[in-house]
């Protein structure tokens, strides 16, 4: 049996990088069939085939330079459709209301797909490189930015545009060295050196000072410390931000248990938590926690009812401590 279930897995394993090697091949080859197309005059015939591989291959900055440097040779230039200019539409009104960084992930959606509807459009890389930006995703930005000079390198702003890419490279070198600061407070964290931890993390938010996770990890060494109001700004700022993981959102509201006692301020902070993404953490202890902890809350403002059935979600979710849940769920029956 066991090498039955062995040969099982390992012919898998075979046929799914069969099916990627069959892929790539085939992608290379309809490529190469573009390539030969140029060579043979036949321009937009090329065109149509580079542009089924770019929606196959959105990713492959070679095969978007091609496109441009293709469509720099034809005349009339090809026809920007309706879908793209819908997508930029779209992205620009995504754009314009996103209120914080983690909302920006339907302009980006937008704005890649006029990129790969229309790749010789500049605007579509333009849009795209500021949106990244503002995401910290800093090298697609530099990328973006760059694809954009490549399509229109007498642009206008092209000086201004370069500017900004010498911008973005400063700033995805400090985020490298944040994240790596970041990486040393944790470590001290898992020790409790919290007063340790403190100078580092203040010196990683002086090089990224939009990082969300740096703002929570120094709230939480804050709250170790006992100084809970400035726990709590640190909080409310990586939650302006665009805080992502539910572990955050659980160590922002024991902030308000330990240090205020404010219950119903916890309550709020780990309820808004499970509506983003109840599995958003990287612990899968993270969920049981905050469910268990919702019925603590519950419990101390005497809302049983909410307080019993936050409880029995915790075990159904896989909290490790069902005896003492049940242990407190009966004295509040």
């Amino acid at each position: 049996m066991v090498g039955t279930n062995l040969r099982s897995r390992l012919m898998k394993r075979f046929i799914s990088a069969l099916a990627i090697l069959l892929w790539a091949s085939s992608s290379f080859a309809d490529e190469l069939a573009g390539d030969n197309l140029v060579k043979e005059g036949k321009l937009r015939e090329a065109l149509d085939v580079y542009l089924s591989e770019v929606r196959a291959d959105p990713r492959s900055v070679p095969l978007r330079e091609k496109i441009m440097d293709l469509v720099k040779q034809l005349d009339p230039k090809p026809v920007i459709t309706e879908e793209a200019k819908r997508a930029m539409a779209r992205g620009k009104v995504e754009f314009e209301k996103a209120a914080s960084p983690d909302m920006l992930g339907k302009a980006a959606d937008e704005f890649s797909l006029a990129s790969e509807l229309a790749p010789w459009w500049p605007d579509a890389y333009y849009n795209l490189g500021l949106v990244e930006e503002k995401r910290g995703n800093y090298q697609d930005a530099i990328d973006q930015l760059n694809l954009y000079l490549y399509a229109m390198p007498n642009a206008p702003d092209a000086d201004g545009v370069k500017g900004k890419i010498y911008e973005l490279e400063y700033k995805k070198d400090s985020w490298n060295k944040a994240v790596d600061l970041n990486n040393q407070g944790i470590a001290l964290l898992n020790q409790s050196r919290f007063q340790e931890a403190l100078p580092i993390f203040k010196e990683a938010l002086s090089l990224a000072p939009d990082s969300s996770y740096g703002h929570a990890a120094l709230g939480y060494c804050l709250d170790q410390l006992g100084r809970y109001q400035e726990a709590i700004s640190e909080f409310e700022e990586a939650d302006r931000l665009g805080m992502k993981d539910l572990f955050n959102y659980v160590r922002f509201a024991l902030v308000y248990y330990h240090g205020e006692q404010n219950y119903d301020a916890a309550i709020e902070v780990t309820e808004r938590g499970l509506q983003m993404d109840p599995t958003s953490s990287r612990w899968p202890e993270t969920l049981p926690m905050a469910y268990f902890n919702l019925g603590t809350y519950y419990s101390q403002i005497g809302n049983y009812p909410k307080a019993i059935e936050n409880y029995e979600k915790a075990i159904q979710v896989g909290h490790h401590d069902v005896q003492e849940i049940r242990r407190r769920i009966q004295e509040i029956s």
